[in-house]
């Protein structure tokens, strides 16, 4: 499988520029949306920072204008970054597995959907703890996990078990506040995890 980089770098010309029209109608974007809404929503009014990455077309900048939040988005597709730098979000290029930032914490919020289930576990794990290093408050990250006892399906993403994620949450020294299920199915379920630093 290719890695995050080469599969986020594939997001360029027509498939970067219709990636949002071909989705924005379905009910699982229109549930992260609501979902990523509901967790920010302790943020609001406290001006704080937020890093979105992948930040893809900028789909969630209404909700950090509505919170007066700042954000910054990240992303390897430079056309990505393009389309939503358009739409009035600041953006710079940033790998997720190696955050351009050098600061500890210096992010009040952090989210990440549609990624983690691009990943291998250890990456899963590196990627964890970089957010965690770069933020000081709640990770909101989306992630599709199997069912006890349920084989993988066969798709694109990889879908990973329960043990795969605590041990990247444990490696990343967070824990979950809470989750949002998006979707489910007879093996797999896909929910927005708040994310929290254990200390």
């Amino acid at each position: 499988m290719a890695s995050v980089i080469e599969h986020r770098a594939n997001y360029c010309g027509p498939v970067a520029e219709e990636y949002e029209a071909r989705r924005a109608s379905q009910p699982q974007w229109q549930a992260e949306h609501a979902a990523v809404r509901e967790l920010l929503a302790p943020l609001r009014g406290t001006a704080g920072t937020v890093l979105d990455i992948p930040v893809g077309t900028g789909r969630f900048l209404p909700i950090y204008q509505e919170f007066g939040l700042t954000p910054l988005g990240m992303d390897v597709s430079r056309d990505m970054l393009r389309i939503a730098g358009d739409r009035g979000f600041p953006v710079f290029p940033g790998d997720i597995l190696s955050i351009p930032i050098v600061g500890e914490r210096h992010f009040s919020a952090a989210v990440c959907v549609r990624l983690l289930n691009w990943l291998h576990a250890d990456e899963v794990a590196q990627a964890l703890s970089e957010l965690a290093r770069v933020t000081a408050g709640p990770i909101i990250a989306g992630i599709r996990l199997l069912r006890p006892g349920a084989a993988p399906p066969r798709r694109k993403i990889i879908v990973h078990s329960q043990d795969v994620f605590d041990v990247a949450l444990a490696a990343a020294g967070l824990k979950v506040a809470r989750a949002i299920e998006v979707n489910a199915n007879d093996s797999t379920v896909y929910s927005i995890h708040e994310l929290r630093h254990v200390d």
